[in-house]
């Protein structure tokens, strides 16, 4: 008696095959596209959304080739992904590349030239502050935080040089909680007096050095007055936060609001 053929079974195994062929094609693919143009599928994977692979295959570029573009990408990509770790990690690494200030300096400078309105820029002219306050942020959330705080101190300490293009850092906003605010009644090395006088003296140059350039024309120049009305408010309101915890200087808070609003005022005729 002749066997009968099974066409289901054949058709089902020959399916089978065919799908592990391709598979194991598209997995040969993926490899050598990853091994051998790793910054063309980070591209892509970018732009399909996939963004922690993409962070990955970036530090991986920069990793091999030093092309620290991908480094500082990234880098980027974990902030928006608030990855605290590997913002962390990406970020000590890049601070101590020699010419990443140079990326950072050539990246203000390209952001300086862009059309666009006021606002938009005063938010990308101020790199290294972004870039800096998520590196604190992220060493506090992960449990790091008297490293984070001594950071922040020192770039505070350094804000003594300042000029209308050059804000410097600020971060102490960071620790504005529980009992972070018991930071602020110290003096701390490289200070005359405790931390929030010293907080009240910047805050007050940073105001009179705004009025000083507040008539300024330039597209470029309104938007670094722009970007430190916004450092006169962050500090502004964190020293009325200290002072409203310690219960004391309300006629100080009330001459703090008054600057502020002063700042707002000559803002909002800029942009």
């Amino acid at each position: 008696m002749e066997e009968k053929v099974d066409y289901k079974k054949i058709i089902g195994k020959t399916i089978l095959i065919s799908f592990v062929s391709v598979l194991l094609v598209m997995g040969i693919f993926i490899t050598i596209m990853i091994c051998a143009f790793t910054k063309t599928t980070a591209n892509f994977v970018y732009d399909l959304g996939l963004d922690r692979w993409a962070s990955q295959l970036y530090y991986n570029v920069y990793e091999k080739r030093g092309d620290l573009a991908c480094g500082y990408k990234s880098l980027n990509i974990s902030i928006q992904l608030r990855d605290n770790s590997n913002i962390v990690t990406k970020y000590e690494k890049l601070i101590a590349d020699e010419d990443f200030g140079q990326l950072i300096d050539n990246i203000v400078k390209s952001n300086e030239n862009l059309n666009i309105g006021v606002l938009e820029k005063s938010a990308l002219i101020v790199e290294e502050d972004y870039l800096r306050d998520n590196y604190i942020l992220a060493l506090k959330n992960i449990g790091r935080v008297d490293d984070s705080f001594r950071l922040a101190l020192e770039d505070f300490r350094e804000n003594y040089t300042l000029t209308n293009r050059d804000l410097g850092l600020y971060s102490l906003n960071f620790f504005l909680e529980g009992n972070g605010f018991n930071r602020f009644d110290d003096v701390y090395d490289g200070f005359d007096s405790v931390l929030i006088v010293e907080m009240q003296e910047y805050f007050d140059n940073i105001v009179n050095l705004f009025i000083e350039n507040k008539d300024v024309n330039q597209s470029i120049d309104r938007a670094y007055l722009v970007a430190l009305a916004d450092r006169i408010m962050i500090v502004g309101q964190d020293i009325n936060a200290i002072y409203a915890h310690n219960d004391s200087n309300e006629d100080r808070v009330d001459d703090n609001i008054v600057k502020m609003t002063d700042v707002n005022n000559i803002v909002k005729g800029i942009i």
